[in-house]
């Protein structure tokens, strides 16, 4: 049943914090372990970047650093971490890895060790609950204001306290953003009871979805919290999880707020940013990314795996060399088309009309290959090859393939963008369409192939979506450095009606 929306909501937040503070200072652990050498010594445990590192010193002089030898071979054996306020947390097997080094000539040893996940009760089970995932991330760099959301309340002094309603396949969450005490947390609520990892799945799905619009998505590490009540009070359990790295790329494609797209593009063509803002009204027609189609591009990415991952691709593309990066978008492209075909149940069309192909073109191709045989001009061998390859040759070509989900999501491919996609079958067969003789020319022809590369793709999925707004347009800020015009705006409209052949 979908929850009922009311104007405010309260969150409840104490419990939740008083159970994961320990987790997020770094201080002196008392070990509770079944390895003698570890057992009851003090550990300084501290935060990185998506782990938690382990780390104390054993003496010589005690006797504990003779028996260092043994520690890597009880890797597999769990162990009890309990903080100076006397919570206990548990560290399962094969969570925690060791390793150990000499400090002195004293043959005193230093023992270090990484923890990819704890629990606060290793025995409790965690399915048909209520789940929360809080991922720290750098309050600089995050906000909802592109989207629409709303505001909570909280039990406890906080700010920042924002959130979007997430439903897809009749499941309900809110995506949230808090800052308690001077850290910012982003994460999902899910507001019915689930299984612990299909929570997991869903969340990260809607985690993604942010991510593959904004440019950046905050991993690094999780803290899931699971409660038999929605309020998440009392009786709660913790799972602390290494998640992997935040893939933060700064390529955002849609905004509320073009004022940063427009000063990048004014600051190289020195055209001015006010005027540029006040260019056909397009402040007046930007709106916040609607929550109906965050929905829809949160249920397409849980329905469609490959999609998922193609927006993963992306993202680390985002942040690679100019070959890697070209290489990878054309890769998440295959993928993206892939899919769409599924969606649509669209089949390439030949070539040739398939009747008029298999009645008067092949029995003439036919007819050729059997007198070049007759006649010992080829081989049997050749013979049977280029007869298989008959039956490929009224395929579409690669391009066809590739273009044809646009027009079926009502998109018109410039000259442009159609090389574009043509050039992306050189990078899948290890040639560059680029002249390697000119490093700086290079260079600027793969950076121009892997921007159109990246607008496309996020054209294909927003139009699945049904998206007709903005998208910034990386091409035209760029334009000062690929040295290619771009006749689109800085924001480009990604719908144009069937009716309208121009761009």
């Amino acid at each position: 049943m979908e929850p009922i929306k009311t104007s405010v909501i309260s969150k409840y937040f104490a419990d939740t914090i008083s159970l994961i503070n320990p987790i997020l200072i770094r201080h002196k652990w008392t070990i509770t372990s079944d390895i003698p050498v570890l057992n009851k010594k003090e550990a300084l445990i501290s935060r990185t970047a998506n782990e938690l590192r382990l780390s104390c010193v054993l003496l010589a002089s005690n006797g504990d650093a003779q028996k260092v030898a043994s520690i890597p071979n009880e890797n597999k054996k769990p162990y009890q971490i309990t903080s100076p306020k006397g919570q206990t947390f548990t560290v399962k097997e094969g969570n925690s890895f060791f390793g150990f080094s000499p400090i002195n000539t004293k043959s005193d040893f230093k023992v270090t060790g990484s923890i990819s996940q704890l629990y606060s009760d290793p025995t409790a089970d965690l399915d048909n609950k209520f789940h929360r995932l809080l991922i720290p991330v750098p309050d600089v760099h995050f906000s909802f204001a592109d989207f629409e959301h709303r505001n909570f309340k909280s039990d406890i002094n906080a700010g920042n306290c924002e959130f979007m309603d997430v439903n897809f396949k009749d499941l309900y969450f809110h995506l949230i953003s808090i800052k308690i005490n001077k850290k910012k947390f982003w994460g999902v609520d899910s507001l019915q009871k689930m299984e612990h990892r299909k929570f997991l799945l869903a969340a990260n799905t809607i985690l993604q979805a942010y991510g593959f619009l904004k440019g950046d998505l905050h991993l690094n590490e999780g803290f899931t919290i699971c409660s038999d009540n929605i309020e998440f009070q009392g009786g709660l359990n913790l799972h602390y999880t290494a998640l992997s790295e935040s893939l933060l790329t700064g390529y955002g494609m849609i905004t509320y707020n073009p004022v940063g797209a427009l000063i990048a593009f004014a600051e190289n063509s020195g055209v001015s940013a006010k005027d540029e803002m006040g260019k056909d009204g397009l402040k007046k027609m930007l709106t916040k990314f609607s929550n109906e189609h965050f929905c829809k591009l949160c249920e397409l990415f849980y329905q469609h795996e490959g999609l998922s991952r193609a927006s993963v691709v992306i993202l680390q593309a985002n942040v690679s060399r100019p070959e890697v990066k070209a290489a990878a978008y054309c890769v998440a492209f295959e993928a993206i088309c892939h899919v769409i075909k599924g969606i649509f149940a669209q089949k390439r069309p030949p070539v040739v009309e398939k009747k008029l192909y298999n009645t008067s073109v092949k029995p003439v191709m036919d007819e050729v290959l059997t007198k070049l045989k007759l006649d010992k001009v080829i081989d049997e061998k050749q013979f049977e090859i280029l007869n298989n390859r008959l039956n490929d040759w009224n395929k579409p070509t690669s391009t066809d393939t590739l273009t044809a989900p646009f027009k079926w999501l009502d998109y018109n491919l410039s000259e442009e963008e159609e090389k574009c996609i043509s050039n992306r079958n050189e990078f899948l067969h290890g040639r560059m369409p680029v002249d390697h003789r000119k490093n700086e020319k290079a260079f600027l022809e793969l950076h121009y192939i892997s921007i159109m590369l990246h607008r496309l793709l996020y054209i294909l999925i927003l139009r699945v979506i049904g998206y007709k707004g903005y998208i910034i347009n990386y091409p035209k800020i760029h334009e000062h450095i690929t040295g290619v015009k771009q006749e689109d705006d800085v924001l480009l409209l990604i719908y144009q009606p069937k009716s309208d052949s121009t761009k």
